[in-house]
């Protein structure tokens, strides 16, 4: 069984290895759902999410086939995107010369080498590099590591780290180069430049982008534990903690990744002066803010300072955020959309973090080349 969820007749869909199995749970009935349009095939096999929206949509996550999309009330359903994440029979709108949809933007931490990658090369931990104090090595282990992650299909890494190593009690203390801002600007630059090569707006098919992390004051907590509170100073955050970032987005990086805790009482992803003010207005980067793992849900389930996911949304997206990282439901998509109804968040906010997705996008050639 893979997923499971109910319906709005009280029915429970059940996804199984051979098909949705629909069962009533007060006739103990067992039934099951018919594709019609869709071919049965692709869904039977490989379903890992069953969700329903407000519409009366059963949208069904397989792993081999795309994402169909069963409408409950007509009975009928339709492949929403293809397997590799196209939209299926959809014509792109945004360019007229591209005929395949908008392609999927698929990210994998790959920090010290190829490390999602069966048989894939490794290296030192990143502490390591840094104790060489040799642009070259890092730059040249980055080029090796984009290679083989874009072979493999996967144009965008979350790396590198450019967290400063301040406390030994930390236990993400390897992963970034050390405690000196200057060495982990140089290193995380010579990274940058390895993994997406010299042009950072025509990166070719041996090079991904980067996504830095962890913005910022992550690896200073004062616990000690990891993803928990930090207090810095203001001057200490602008001079020492912000500088790698600086050095990285002036080299071109396309994307960052947002500290999951808080600095200083704030959570940063509720944090609109460090996400909007000092990165996107005050250097003109134009790349694409990133969420660490379900981190918009801590907003109301950790860190307290919103009512519910809905809210959270509201705060973590006015504030800068432009992708969200959702391990768990696809329900985020339609709460953003009821934010934008009811004008809680504005619908500029909403291009702007298109544009942003969009343009890193094309940048990495992917209308091209989604493969």
């Amino acid at each position: 069984m893979q997923d499971i969820t109910q319906l709005p007749d009280g029915k429970i869909a059940v996804g199984t290895a051979n098909g949705i199995r629909l069962i009533d749970t007060t006739t103990d009935e067992v039934g099951e759902l018919d594709y019609s349009v869709a071919n049965p095939d692709d869904i039977n096999k490989y379903i890992h999410t069953l969700y329903v929206n407000d519409n009366n949509e059963l949208w069904i996550g397989t792993d081999g086939g795309g994402v169909y999309v069963y409408e409950l009330k007509k009975k009928t359903c339709r492949q929403l995107t293809t397997a590799n994440g196209l939209p299926s029979n959809t014509v792109c709108s945004i360019d007229k010369d591209c005929k395949g949809g908008v392609p999927c933007l698929f990210g994998l931490d790959q920090n010290h080498g190829s490390t999602y990658t069966q048989g894939g090369t490794l290296f030192p931990q990143n502490i390591n590099v840094a104790a060489t104090f040799n642009r070259d090595i890092a730059r040249r282990s980055a080029e090796a590591t984009a290679y083989e992650t874009r072979a493999v299909s996967v144009s965008w890494t979350f790396s590198p780290t450019l967290d400063l190593a301040r406390d030994a009690r930390w236990s993400r203390f390897y992963e970034n180069f050390g405690e000196d801002c200057y060495v982990n600007a140089e290193m995380g630059v010579a990274q940058t430049l390895g993994f997406q090569g010299e042009d950072p707006n025509h990166v070719d098919q041996q090079h991904v982008a980067v996504s830095l992390k962890h913005y910022m004051g992550y690896s200073v907590p004062w616990s000690g534990k990891d993803r928990t509170p930090a207090y810095i100073a203001p001057a200490q955050l602008r001079e020492k903690f912000f500088a790698p970032f600086l050095a990285c987005v002036k080299a071109g990086a396309h994307s960052i990744m947002v500290n999951s805790a808080s600095v200083n009482g704030m959570p940063v992803h509720a944090n609109r002066e460090l996400l909007t003010v000092w990165l996107k207005e005050q250097t003109g980067w134009d790349g694409v803010l990133i969420t660490d793992w379900a981190d918009v849900n801590n907003l109301y389930t950790r860190e307290m300072v919103a009512r519910d996911k809905k809210d959270a949304l509201r705060i973590a997206i006015n504030a800068g955020i432009d992708m969200i990282m959702e391990p768990y439901s696809v329900d985020a998509c339609v709460l953003l959309k009821e934010l934008v109804d009811e004008g809680k968040i504005p619908m500029s906010r909403i291009d702007d973090a298109v544009s942003r997705v969009l343009r890193m996008k094309y940048r990495l050639d992917l209308f091209n080349h989604p493969t």
